[in-house]
Parts: structure tokens; sequence; C-alpha cells
């Protein structure tokens, strides 16, 4: 691994811009990570991050929202009207800012599993939402087995009530990933569509510390700890993902994500049916959120740290 400054190169696929919040200070034995360091010539930061002045101030006084973790504005709606995600499960709108009356768009209730870091995530619009009435959630779910719950990372499509914009049909839910899920941290839970129109899923790498359920490098496995990529709209020349108990039909892989043709990674052979294709980049320990570069596309990723750093990573 190559390191510049504040700005790392660890693959040909991924960048990753550090950013501490505190002083570093290497372990006895873990010099190694930092052998390479050169002086940064590239970006311009302060030595140490400063405090900033700011004020905050409650836009809606008469409301209360029960763990609010995303606000999404639909396509095509010039910010009219404002979603807000509550990790309870339940989305809410609110058509009118100046007379806020919040109105729930879809309460999916005791399937959402709510606890510490799980619960609904993200939500997305489809780019042509106003015609189409897509829209795509991303939750931790729950499934009673008979003697227990299962769970699952659970990205799914449901649409919009065509006489009521203001109110999802609940029953419409479509499962396009349903990814078993041992533990309830690490869920990651940025969804966005690209400038290129795909679907780009943030997922973390299953949970607990130190990467101690394997699946931070793996490109064979399951779908964790990485970003994802994905058509939703099944383009022509695009392939169907590789069976595996996380996949569906309800889309297709993009013929041009870096791992479609992988044979090879890292001095191991890969079969090819069993590589995980919807990944654009893996290595993420928790991506919480990403965004993409309104003035040049590029895409940024936060991904949360341990004990002592976060990271600020560029996926290219």
């Amino acid at each position: 691994m190559r390191r510049v400054g504040w700005h790392c190169r660890a693959s040909t696929l991924f960048k990753a811009m550090i950013l501490s919040l505190i002083g570093f200070q290497p372990a006895i034995g873990a010099a190694t990570l930092w052998d390479n360091i050169v002086p940064n010539t590239s970006i311009a930061l302060p030595d140490r991050p400063k405090w900033l002045s700011y004020a905050t101030a409650d836009r809606f006084p008469t409301l209360r929202f029960n763990q609010p973790v995303q606000i999404v504005f639909p396509p095509e709606e010039d910010n009219a009207r404002m979603f807000v995600v509550e990790k309870i499960g339940r989305i809410v709108v609110i058509s009118n800012r100046d007379k806020p009356e919040p109105i729930t768009f879809l309460n999916l209730g005791i399937k959402v599993y709510n606890y510490s870091e799980s619960g609904l995530l993200s939500l997305a619009f489809h780019p042509n939402y106003k015609n189409n009435g897509r829209l795509f959630i991303y939750y931790v779910a729950r499934e009673w087995n008979g003697t227990g719950w299962d769970f699952f990372n659970r990205l799914s499509e449901l649409s919009v009530d065509p006489e009521d914009p203001n109110s999802a049909l609940p029953d419409s839910e479509k499962i396009i990933i349903n990814q078993p899920d041992k533990h309830y941290e690490h869920n990651g839970g940025g969804m966005l569509f690209g400038p290129d129109g795909y679907l780009y899923l943030s997922i973390g790498d299953e949970g607990e510390f130190y990467d101690i359920l394997g699946n931070g490098q793996k490109l064979d496995k399951n779908l964790f700890a990485g970003m994802l990529r994905i058509d939703v709209d099944k383009r022509q020349g695009n392939p169907l993902p590789n069976p595996h108990v996380a996949s569906s039909d309800h889309y297709a892989i993009p013929s041009d994500n870096p791992y479609v043709n992988l044979r090879e990674f890292q001095g191991i052979e890969l079969a090819p049916g069993k590589v995980r294709t919807e990944f654009y980049a893996i290595g993420l320990r928790n991506p919480w959120r990403f965004c993409f570069d309104p003035l040049n596309g590029k895409l940024y990723s936060g991904d949360t740290g341990d004990h002592t750093r976060e990271e600020i990573n560029e996926i290219v």
C-alpha cells in the first residue's frame, strides 16, 4: 500500500483521504503502515482541524421526529416536498414547509429491526420518479423462523400510490437484495442514484470490530464491506448477478463494474460464478453516507472509524 501525505491509494480502484481528528502516534510494531509517507503537496489541510463558529435553528419547532437519519427530496420537484426517514421504520413527508404537517408516507412496522445501528437507513427515488413512481429503501429486516429471528440487510423497491402522491404502497415491496446479517452493527446505509443512472449502495463489514467476520477483502463471499453499484432498470447488455442467497433477478450488473470479468484477486484464483460483481469497491468498514460532487461527478464516501480516525474516501 502506498500512502501520500493525507492522500492514500489502496488499489487501482480505491483512493482514500484520511482526515485525522487527533494526532496519530503509531504503536510499536505498527510503523510499517506509514513507512512510505511523503510530504503532501496536493491537498491544503491544516495540521489540526479548527473549531468553527456556527449556530443552529429549529426549522420546524412544532414538529418532532423519531430518530431521523435522512432528508430526501424527489427529483424534478424543485424541493417542494421533503421526505424524512426515521430509523424506527417510518418515512414522513412534509409538503408545505410554511405550514408543516407531517404525513406518513410509509411505515414498515415490525419488519424493521430498530436496534443500535440497525433500522431503516436510507431512501432513494428513481431518477424518473415523476413518471414511474419507483422508490428504493434500505433497512435491516427481521423475520421469525419459528424459533428465533433471522436478520437481513435488505434493499427493496416500492411504488407510490398512483391516487395519492404522499403515500407509498406497502404491499408493492419487491426485495432486490436480501443479505443475511449476523450482527446489528456496521450496516453502512448510504444509497443514491449516480450521474450514470445506476443505484449505489454502501454496506459495512457486518459488524463487531477489527473485521472479525472476515468480510473486508472478500469478493467471492457476501455483499459486505463495500460500495455496490447495480442496474435496477436492467439495461440491454448488462448481465444478471451471479447466483447468491442475497441476490435476485430484479436487477442487472453494469457491464463496466470493475469485478465483472475478474478471475484472480490478491494472488488467489476466483471461480467466475462466485464473484460478487455487484461490488464497485471493497475494503470499507462502515460507510454510513456518501455523495457525488455536483461539479465533477466524483464519488466521496465517509467511512466510520474505530477509536481514533474517520475517513473520507474517493471511490474511483
